[in-house]
């Protein structure tokens, strides 16, 4: 049946004349709009069960059934050094879960409707539009969600796709596709867009009580931004009680609360002391430090003194280049630095 199925987003009149050209006796007829019809509304792919998703997502029913019983195998994991000396592990899907993951996020999770206050992982937005807010606010609080990826599990992911209107046993093939070991991964294609929705309430919530109280918030992933004149105790008690009623975790050490006396304000590395914004000093010198050793001793020797086995390290490293030059665009030595991580990216084989 599903090699004559109509394109994904047909309308109701479509599918039932489908049904009708397929001899689908009137009864079923109704059982199957009724299923369809929030699917249409939500302007989302109609999925009736695992075979159809799996025509959909061009695999075969049972690749889809290996990957929910056992996606840990469809995986590869390694480890990339955080700023504080620990690492953080990244679980990259193999090409063909990826792919999956794509068409998942491409065609359902990126039609969902995202806060305002959401900077993170949407297209057309940066960084900047998580710190502008906060310019010229004398307070400045920084909270940060601990474990954000791995706090969210397939029981909260499941309710997106059955608030869309797919069926339970579709959305727990679809959770399973974007999950491993029914936890969100960092690496899946899949896994910025379902932390974004899933934080729809939690910045509803948040941004309501903040816009009473003349407080400016933003979010960038598992980074929270709040600033204004004053942002008495009574008022972060608050913020933190909506932050635990909604499943989060703060992670204490990085909360921060600057005030008009301290010597920098600093929001995810961009310094906005002046009332403009700039990279932080911090922030370049452990660039800089990367780029002269990596000049000095050769990439390779620099990998394995610092015993970083992670494919993707020049990768990050040109992404953080870039974000130096998103915030200071003609900054030379940020220049030079692209340019040079630029050309070892095309000749250096791990």
């Amino acid at each position: 049946m599903y090699d004559f199925v109509p394109a994904p987003l047909p309308s109701l009149h479509k599918w039932r004349k489908f049904f009708i050209s397929r001899g689908v006796p009137e009864p079923r007829i109704q059982e199957l709009l009724i299923y369809i019809k929030p699917l249409v509304k939500n302007r989302v792919p109609v999925i009736f069960n695992l075979e159809h998703l799996g025509r959909l997502l061009g695999r075969k029913t049972g690749y889809l059934a290996k990957i929910i019983n056992s996606n840990e195998h469809f995986y590869r994991s390694f480890q990339i050094p955080k700023k504080n000396g620990a690492h953080r592990i990244i679980n990259a899907p193999y090409p063909s879960l990826l792919e999956c993951q794509r068409w998942i996020n491409d065609n359902i999770l990126s039609i969902v409707k995202i806060h305002d206050c959401a900077k993170g992982y949407l297209k057309n937005t940066s960084i900047i539009d998580h710190v502008e807010p906060h310019l010229g606010n004398n307070v400045v609080l920084l909270l940060d969600l601990k474990d954000f990826f791995p706090n969210i599990t397939i029981n909260r992911i499941i309710p997106v796709f059955r608030n869309l209107g797919y069926s339970q046993q579709v959305s727990l093939a679809l959770s399973k596709i974007c999950t491993l070991n029914d936890i969100l991964p960092q690496g899946a294609a899949s896994s910025p867009s379902l932390s974004n929705i899933i934080c729809n309430r939690l910045d509803k919530r948040i941004a309501c009580y903040s816009e009473k109280n003349d407080i400016n918030y933003t979010r960038y992933a598992d980074d929270l931004c709040f600033s204004s004149k004053h942002i008495e105790p009574h008022k972060i008690k608050m913020i933190l009680k909506i932050i635990n009623s909604e499943g989060f975790l703060i992670n204490s050490s990085k909360y921060r609360l600057l005030g008009p006396q301290s010597s920098q304000k600093i929001i995810t590395g961009i310094n906005i002391s002046n009332g403009a914004m700039k990279i932080s000093n911090t922030y370049k010198r452990e660039l800089s430090l990367a780029m002269y050793c990596i000049k000095k001793f050769g990439i390779r020797s620099h990998l394995q003194k610092l015993k970083i086995r992670d494919t993707y390290y020049l990768d990050s490293l040109y992404g953080k280049i870039n974000y130096w030059l998103n915030i200071e665009s003609t900054n030379k030595k940020a220049k030079f630095y692209k340019m040079f991580v630029r050309s070892l990216m095309q000749t250096y084989e791990p």
